[in-house]
């Protein structure tokens, strides 16, 4: 996401964001922003409002970002019928990316799309590729989590391993790692080997076989004044 930089969000009815208190919108026009506010005054909200809105349902889920507040976490606001978000960038070139996501679809409107200057486009794959990162990377690297940094700060070698992983986006690759281990290659290779060897032998016997069939055929063929040509 180098190349954007956050300069609006819209929020209603998105947990912390009853909608009876109307849309509440955000103009991020300095370099730096404080959110500053009582317990349950929607600080955290409005950086999940940000990831959700980016990233959809995936940030409600434990096992999509290690999060263990994430159980049974709720998008909606309880009080709200519906939860909406839209989120506006702007490129260094100038060009604007507006991202909306609602909880349900509404007639005639997407829950979900983005908008460039080429046009309107519903595909979230698509928009992951254009922002450049990953959930688990943003959680750590753009939006750094409490319970990560707690990972990073006490928590057992494992857990701090994942920590750093998602804090130094290497999450995928170690996840790639992994894979290949638990594929158990070398294993594969060798059986693969072995495979060939008998394929290999039993090419050879045959041949063998027919070789001496037909040494045997000439022979015979010769005791009945068969030419050899």
């Amino acid at each position: 996401m180098e190349n954007y930089k956050l300069i609006s969000l819209k929020v209603k009815g998105f947990r912390g964001f009853p909608d009876r208190a109307g849309e509440r919108e955000f103009i991020f026009d300095n370099s730096c922003t404080l959110l500053l506010g009582i317990q349950g005054g929607a600080k955290s909200s409005t950086l999940n409002a940000i990831e959700w809105c980016l990233f959809g349902d995936k940030v409600a889920n434990k096992s999509a970002t290690k999060i263990d507040e994430r159980k049974d976490w709720l998008v909606k606001n309880k009080t709200s019928s519906e939860a909406t978000v839209e989120v506006t960038f702007e490129r260094d070139d100038g060009e604007e990316l507006k991202v909306y996501r609602c909880d349900r679809k509404r007639r005639g409107k997407p829950s979900f799309y983005y908008q460039t200057n080429d046009g309107t486009h519903e595909d979230e794959n698509r928009l992951a590729v254009l922002l450049g990162v990953e959930l688990s990377d943003y959680m750590s690297c753009i939006y750094l989590h409490q319970e990560v940094i707690n990972a990073l700060l006490v928590q057992e070698p494992k857990e701090r391993r994942n920590a750093l992983d998602r804090l130094m986006g290497l999450t995928n690759w170690r996840n790639f790692g992994e894979g290949i281990k638990n594929a158990k290659a070398t294993e594969q290779f060798k059986k693969i080997d072995e495979d060939y060897a008998q394929i290999n032998h039993n090419i050879e016997t045959a041949k063998t076989i027919k070789q001496r069939d037909l040494a045997t055929a000439k022979e015979e063929a010769m005791t009945h004044d068969i030419a050899e040509k």
